[in-house]
């Protein structure tokens, strides 16, 4: 994918088996679901969900990068 092609670049990875191309495709699976199953919750299951979108794309993202390998706090 674009997205996991991107994160190889930035983060200079090249054969790190932490982000090889299965599992950088995984990892941008995982960020996707999470906003698709968050739709899911509230309106397919009609769960409380919050209405504060921005921190939940801002939570997911910053989650997304933190797990990459050679991310720091912060």
């Amino acid at each position: 994918s674009v997205i996991a092609e991107e994160v190889r670049r930035e983060t200079g990875a090249r054969d790190d088996s932490a982000l090889s191309p299965d599992m950088a495709h995984e990892r941008v699976w995982h960020l996707h679901s999470t906003f698709i199953y968050y739709l899911f919750r509230k309106h397919v299951f009609r769960t409380r969900a919050t209405d504060d979108h921005e921190t939940l794309v801002r939570v997911a993202v910053d989650s997304f990068l933190y797990g990459l390998p050679g991310a720091a706090p912060g």
